[in-house]
């Protein structure tokens, strides 16, 4: 998994054009690879999976702030979050929410983020993915993985 201390958060995002609802989801895992805690919730009014992927981050950071984490590697398959951070000035209308992500980040003692092959950040999308296909809008942070997850979530702390 890493270095000793280092906690790793897996960020899932999901957005339904429909509803212009999205999920979020986080899991972090200790440097075992355990998983220490999960956390889903919903937005509504998103206009684009770009802006849902930016919320899910904010949410991960939020989580990762108020359980008290540092020394975080954040990890997230989002292409179009990434072109927001890389490109700011193509897009103006996310400046502020990608700024308040910014500012949040500072707040930690260590992070950084990795971008990862979609097949490593399954159960997290999962997880956001049942707030738009199953409508699972209750907001939660909970200890451990989810137990509909538990077998992925196991293989991947073995595969590392």
């Amino acid at each position: 998994m890493g270095f000793q201390g280092t906690v790793k958060c897996n960020i899932g995002a999901s957005w339904s054009e429909g509803s212009s609802s999205s999920g979020a989801a986080w899991i972090l895992r200790d440097s075992n690879g355990s998983v220490m805690l999960h956390s889903r919730r919903q937005y509504s009014g998103i206009g684009s999976n770009r802006e849902a992927e930016l919320w899910a981050i904010l949410w991960a950071v939020e989580g990762m702030r108020s359980t008290n984490q540092q020394n975080i590697t954040f990890e997230a398959d989002f292409e179009q979050a990434r072109e927001v951070f890389l490109n700011p000035n193509r897009f103006p209308s996310l400046r502020s929410l990608s700024s308040t992500i910014l500012a949040m980040l500072s707040d930690l003692e260590s992070w950084r983020f990795a971008h990862v092959n979609t097949s490593r950040n399954f159960p997290a999308t999962r997880i956001a993915a049942s707030v738009t296909r199953d409508n699972r809008t209750q907001s939660y942070v909970a200890r451990g993985g989810p137990y509909w997850l538990s077998q992925t979530l196991n293989e991947e702390k073995r595969l590392g």
